[in-house]
């Protein structure tokens, strides 16, 4: 897995995932498998961590949100439902409200 504190190195440019793909990984994940979960990070991470920045506008506080967030995503695995959601929207939902809680938290 790459280093979420890393945020500096992740590439904007990552290579786009199959949407079966990372459903597969997060269904692997929800079963306890963290080698999906460690490939799911791998493959998402450069892009939560840019949402993360932006939502934020601070890098500190990107990486902590992104950090935080693949915490709630392999704790809420099960919680997926492929039937009524996409992987990759599911899981920017739960970066983006991290992020948003961090920012909003900063303001106040």
């Amino acid at each position: 897995m790459t280093d979420v504190a890393q945020g500096s190195q992740f590439r904007r440019d990552e290579q786009s995932v199959p949407a079966a793909e990372l459903e597969g990984l997060l269904r692997r994940s929800a079963l306890g498998d963290t080698t999906a979960f460690g490939t799911l990070y791998d493959h998402t991470a450069p892009r939560f961590y840019q949402l993360s920045l932006a939502v934020t506008g601070d890098a500190r506080r990107a990486e902590e949100a992104t950090r935080a967030a693949y915490a709630q995503i392999w704790a809420r695995s099960r919680e997926f439902d492929a039937a009524t959601h996409r992987a990759l929207s599911w899981m920017t939902t739960i970066v983006y409200e991290l992020a948003r809680s961090l920012r909003l938290a900063q303001t106040a």
